[in-house]
């Protein structure tokens, strides 16, 4: 399934408004926490309006206009198709041309092309294996490069405040939405979001309007699948994030070695769990750091590790069984589909 553009929001000071109009525009006038008043808008024919916003729900986009300018906000696939995506080219400029025509409509003056991309959301539609829901451990795996994590229902987000990356159940929420399509099997969705200006120009390549409608889409799925490889699946971050963890997580390997010198190594396998040592640690080798970390000799190390290993093998041989997967397994497939 193709790569291509889920939203994106336009800012720009330079435009203006012919009118104001009850007719056209709605206004947001709530006096926002210690406020030393609203902002004063405008118009071409000398009216005025105070305002926290003025703002038109149109067709092709919406338009919001606030202290910081003209927020023009469109989801270019949606023109098309209720899921499928389009990125640059033709299909693009179309809606582009539809939204200057709209803006010409309600009586808005600017310049879209030079307008800066604030926010860009890139999407990639999957088919996956098996239900959505079942690959909610695969995910707890994730870690972003200076990223929180988020679970929801029926989705999972990894962010910060300039990036996010979003995995859902798309077709659950074309469910919800009811939308009269035929819905494939296991829908999902991994959609990388640059929520401001200078994250659009970092991992996609282009500031403008403009440049967007003159970058290939080939750029696009490159940018897309260079930004999940190097911030989502890159197996650095989890060695990143490790180093924070390490001393709390030591103080308690400690503390159980303390109490029982002979069977620390399996209480603390009890409390934790497979699952949850590959959570915190990602792999074996990971695991060898932590425990030289904790003082443990070569000797205990192997003998720790072989012991993983061995439950690794029997929880692989019962997951074939009951025809399982490993949470790592299932990561994969969602990799391996995102980024080939």
């Amino acid at each position: 399934m193709n790569i291509g553009i889920d939203k994106i929001s336009l800012q720009t000071k330079d435009y203006s408004i012919k009118q104001f109009s009850n007719r056209i525009f709605g206004i947001k006038a709530n006096m926002p926490p210690n406020s030393q008043g609203l902002p004063t808008y405008s118009d071409l024919s000398g009216q005025e309006i105070q305002a926290n916003s003025v703002y038109h729900n149109g067709l092709y986009a919406n338009y919001d206009i606030n202290k910081k300018g003209l927020l023009i906000s469109f989801n270019p696939s949606k023109v098309y198709h209720p899921y499928n995506l389009v990125s640059t080219g033709d299909e693009l400029g179309n809606v582009i041309q539809n939204i200057n025509s709209e803006l010409a409509q309600i009586g808005i003056l600017t310049s879209l092309e030079t307008a800066r991309v604030v926010r860009a959301d890139i999407t990639r539609n999957i088919q996956l294996d098996e239900p959505f829901q079942c690959y909610m451990q695969a995910f707890r795996l994730i870690r972003g490069k200076r990223q929180e994590t988020k679970e929801y229902p029926d989705g999972y987000l990894v962010s910060n405040s300039l990036h996010q990356t979003c995995f859902y159940d798309k077709g659950k929420k074309l469910e919800l939405d009811k939308e009269n399509c035929i819905i494939p099997k296991n829908f999902g969705r991994g959609e990388v979001r640059a929520i401001k200006g200078k994250a659009v120009s970092r991992y996609f390549n282009f500031s403008t309007l403009g440049d967007l409608l003159e970058t290939d889409e080939r750029e696009i799925t490159a940018s897309y699948k260079t930004y999940l490889t190097e911030i989502i699946f890159n197996s650095k971050n989890t060695s990143e994030q490790m180093s924070i963890m390490f001393e709390d997580e030591i103080s308690f390997f400690h503390k159980l070695k303390e109490k029982s010198s002979r069977g620390y190594f399996n209480e603390w396998l009890q409390v934790c769990s497979i699952d949850e040592i590959f959570r915190m640690f990602g792999s074996i080798k990971n695991l060898e750091l932590f425990l030289r970390e904790c003082g443990e000799n070569r000797t205990n190390i192997h003998r720790f590790v072989k012991k993983i290993n061995d439950i690794i093998l029997v929880r692989g041989q019962l997951g074939n069984i009951r025809k399982q997967r490993t949470a790592t397994e299932q990561l994969n497939e969602i990799q391996n589909k995102l980024i080939a």
